[in-house]
């Protein structure tokens, strides 16, 4: 089927959400944070990202389309 590369489709709603989780990962990025840990399960994947400082951890819920993570790499299982 044309269009549909082995994903699942969004529907509108996941897809704006997806696209403002992704924003704010990349905020946070720019910002100076590093990504230290990413999770998955069947929902997406949770990055935790830690400040310069090493003092403020955040957790972002990456929904669905996992392999967009903010820093452009995609992490394999360890």
């Amino acid at each position: 089927m044309l269009g549909d590369r082995g994903g699942r489709r969004l529907s509108p709603d996941q897809y704006n959400n997806y696209i403002e989780e992704k924003e704010k990962i990349d905020r946070y990025v720019n910002e100076g944070y590093r990504i230290t840990d990413v999770s998955e399960d069947l929902s997406g994947a949770l990055l935790t990202l830690m400040d310069k400082r090493g003092k403020s951890e955040t957790r972002v819920k990456q929904p669905l389309g996992k392999q967009n993570f903010a820093n452009g790499h995609r992490h394999g299982h360890r």
